[in-house]
């Protein structure tokens, strides 16, 4: 399931990223108004209680919503962003997962949830709402 040629326009603007290099973000999966992104856990990214740190993780939230509405407008940028913390962010690796909710004119809304990994299984830790606008 996906998009090729999205996923691939999305995996060269992450390669293009010097934050994402050092993150790991990397591009799962893309479609049309979705993406999805996931990241191994590496000790420089947690906090001193061990979990994924909360910037860590916006960012990643933050990196997925905007991934899914630019497969619908192209380049965007963050308007307003909302977290929330769900549980501690604790995992092998996490998947992040976005979604367009609505695409207007010049603005999108997108859902965002982050899932950690441990054991194989999969527990949703944080969420975001978040509002886009097309640049340029």
């Amino acid at each position: 399931m996906g998009d090729q040629g999205l996923k691939l326009a999305l995996e060269a603007a992450n390669a293009a990223s010097p934050f994402h290099r050092v993150t790991g973000f990397a591009v799962a999966e893309a479609d049309q108004g979705s993406a999805r992104l996931h990241f191994e856990n590496r000790p420089e990214l947690l906090n001193h209680a061990g979990a994924l740190h909360a910037g860590v993780q916006c960012a990643a939230l933050d990196t997925v919503a905007g991934y899914a509405a630019a497969t619908i407008a192209g380049p965007v940028v963050t308007l307003q962003f909302t977290t929330s913390f769900l549980s501690s962010a604790k995992g092998e690796r996490f998947e992040a997962e976005g979604r367009v909710v609505k695409a207007g004119k010049n603005q999108l809304f997108v859902d965002a949830r982050l899932l950690a990994v441990r054991d194989g299984k999969e527990r949703l830790v944080a969420t975001a709402t978040a509002v886009l606008t097309r640049v340029g």
